[in-house]
């Protein structure tokens, strides 16, 4: 329920904020940097030359685990003269090694103790904020998915802030 409730807010803020249709052109450039939360660990991202971007993640969270995704910028929420406030929307994988995690099936909650390989699809929902006087960039993420596990299909949410450094 949760899920619904955070990603509805989402939803309602882009659209009860003015927003431009799309962001304008951001430089093609590339960021580095962490992620808090879940995965904790290091993020990429590279900027296609428009509102569009390509980011990776690998960190911790259950046990050791990759994320890519292509995300597609939808709307400019703020334009001010020391940073920009865009939202986001995404696609993309995550494949890893479970250690310990807990989810949900059925309505009834499991915690996974095994070392399975997993694979699965995630839809990142984001904020970002990037700086015009400094190279930074600061942002919230959450990102719905499913991963294929054997024997067991788990939901999975992932929540994390990040930090990137602008090169």
């Amino acid at each position: 329920m949760k899920i619904i409730q955070a990603l509805l807010l989402l939803v309602t803020l882009s659209v009860a904020m003015p927003a431009e249709a799309a962001p304008p052109s951001n430089p093609s450039r590339w960021a580095l940097g962490f992620m808090v939360g879940e995965p904790t660990g290091l993020t990429l991202k590279k900027w296609l030359g428009g509102p569009n971007a390509f980011d990776v993640g690998v960190g911790t969270g259950p046990g050791l685990r990759l994320h890519a995704d292509y995300l597609f910028g939808l709307a400019r929420l703020a334009r001010e003269s020391s940073m920009n406030l865009d939202l986001y929307v995404g696609v993309g994988g995550v494949v890893g090694v479970n250690r310990g995690y807990c989810g949900w099936i059925h309505g009834d909650r499991f915690c996974h103790r095994g070392d399975d390989a997993f694979g699965g699809v995630r839809v990142p929902f984001g904020l970002d904020f990037v700086f015009k006087s400094a190279p930074l960039e600061l942002g919230l993420e959450i990102a719905p998915g499913i991963w294929v596990s054997r024997p067991v299909y788990v939901g999975l949410m992932d929540a994390n802030l990040f930090v990137r450094f602008l090169l």
